[in-house]
């Protein structure tokens, strides 16, 4: 196995790192699997549920060993938690073994996007309206900058899902 049969999402929640990443899997004949999704059905607990009763940090700590069980995938693009490389040293761990991607989406879009969805499923946004939750996702957005730059690539996520895919598929090298 190569790098490039990990391809790792990186970015903020509502960035769009889920619905493109099953575009783009499709699109290239590779398999798709989102972390939380994954973190969720091995635990039979919702993200949620897990922050609420064991903490940040439990969920952190799960977040890490699932990430290294993608090592045995072939073929993947892994859509992961907007804070998963920032924990445990995942994002080294993520550029040893795989290609990333960094979905760059501004503050606004990434805002309306997440209080348009089901929101209540994002427990950092739990109980906020449109004020607290953009002041929210730009402060978390500005902290976790740094680490989501170190990503082998990045696309602005502001367009339409086939616009971020076909700049991926643009970036990447051939897979």
């Amino acid at each position: 196995m190569t790098k490039k049969d990990r391809i790792y999402l990186l970015g903020f929640m509502g960035a769009g790192k889920t619905t493109v990443g099953k575009t783009f899997a499709k699109n290239i004949g590779y398999a798709f699997l989102d972390l939380d999704q994954w973190i969720e059905d091995k635990e039979a607990k919702k993200i949620v549920d897990i922050f609420q009763r064991h903490g940040e940090q439990s969920f952190r700590f799960l977040e890490a060993i699932y990430i290294r069980q993608t090592l045995s995938l072939s073929k993947t693009v892994i859509a992961c938690g907007g804070g998963t490389p920032i924990y445990w040293g995942n994002l080294q761990w993520m550029l040893d073994n795989g290609l990333s991607v960094f979905i760059d989406a501004k503050p606004e879009v990434i805002t309306e996007r997440l209080l348009a969805s089901k929101s209540a499923d994002r427990p950092l946004l739990l109980h906020k309206n449109k004020e607290q939750a953009f002041k929210l996702i730009l402060k978390k957005q500005k902290e976790r900058l740094r680490y989501y730059q170190q990503a082998d690539f990045t696309v602005r996520a502001d367009g339409t899902v086939d616009d971020v895919v076909s700049q991926i598929k643009n970036l990447l090298p051939v897979l």
